[in-house]
């Protein structure tokens, strides 16, 4: 199951909690976080996720994070210079800027012979003609326990793809720290659900399914939580998290049309809500980055509705 959407949702909706995690500040420093990905050119080769951090010294830093799974069209290392090389052109960053590249990798075993930089070499000058840098995340190597400690329950649902020894131990207590968070039942139905579809083993979401069982919550009112707690079967966890993916696509869509059209963007909810393919949704949400107005985004996606 691909993974990257729902991150992406994920890091978007949560921008402030993304910065102090990969930045390594604390989130009251964060005096703001814009995506400047919008701001490209629409001929430039768009980065999974793009944000001016600007922190409460007036320092700002361009923050690029790509999320990869084991294999990729064209080497990493090559993806994030051309990416670098874009937002320069644009004329979004020059020397002496900062800038912060990331890549998140997902799945075991994914990323494991990068080490994040990029030599070129002149042999008769016997100098470096380019070395270039980029932070390597692994998720798949960090421990549980670890993102368990954070204090940001946001992130948490990314333990699903971490090094999970207890699942038996940790799931219950990331899925209590959810259910303490006071902003609504929105916010816990979301990432309750990101946290269910970025489980990858059979043994974490039975223990999913075992807790909230046992939990009285608006979220069991949830159509997806039902699929999780009636269809114990392999083919019911699949359409379960089917659903899931759905939703949080459709969540994140929301979220990025009232951020780039306001109140006009989301009264394409309605007739996005209808739409129960993902890759359709997918489809829409890569054309939202390039088009410029709500009726034309429209007309992009019934086209290719057919």
């Amino acid at each position: 199951m691909k993974t990257d959407t729902p991150i992406k949702i994920l890091l978007s909706s949560y921008t402030h909690q993304t910065a102090s995690w990969l930045l390594d500040v604390p989130m009251r420093r964060i005096r703001s976080v814009r995506d400047i990905n919008t701001e490209l050119p629409a001929q430039a080769t768009r980065a999974d996720l793009l944000f001016s951090v600007v922190l409460d010294d007036d320092t700002e830093t361009t923050l690029h994070i790509e999320i990869q799974g084991k294999s990729s069209d064209m080497p990493v290392a090559s993806r994030m210079m051309s990416y670098t090389g874009n937002i320069v052109r644009s004329g979004k960053l020059h020397s002496g800027d900062n800038i912060c590249n990331f890549v998140i990798y997902v799945g075991k075993g994914a990323g494991a012979n990068d080490n994040g930089e990029y030599v070129l070499r002149c042999p008769r000058l016997n100098k470096e003609t380019l070395r270039f840098h980029y932070n390597i995340i692994r998720l798949w190597e960090i421990e549980a326990e670890t993102l368990l400690a954070m204090d940001n329950t946001a992130l948490l649902v990314l333990i699903g793809q971490s090094k999970m020894d207890n699942p038996q131990v940790v799931i219950p207590k990331v899925i209590k720290k959810i259910q303490a968070i006071s902003t609504g039942v929105q916010e816990q139905v979301q990432l309750l659900s990101l946290l269910a579809v970025l489980i990858d083993s059979k043994e974490g979401i039975n223990m999913i399914q075992a807790v909230l069982e046992e939990v009285d919550t608006e979220w069991l009112k949830n159509p997806f939580a039902q699929y999780l707690i009636n269809k114990g079967k392999d083919e019911g966890i699949t359409e379960g998290i089917q659903q899931g993916i759905l939703q949080g696509i459709l969540e994140g869509l929301e979220i990025a049309l009232e951020s780039k059209f306001g109140m006009k963007g989301l009264l394409l909810m309605p007739e996005l809500n209808q739409i129960k393919d993902v890759n359709t949704l997918k489809l829409v949400a890569s054309m939202l980055r390039y088009v410029k107005s709500p009726e034309e985004l429209r007309s992009a996606y019934a086209q290719s509705l057919g």
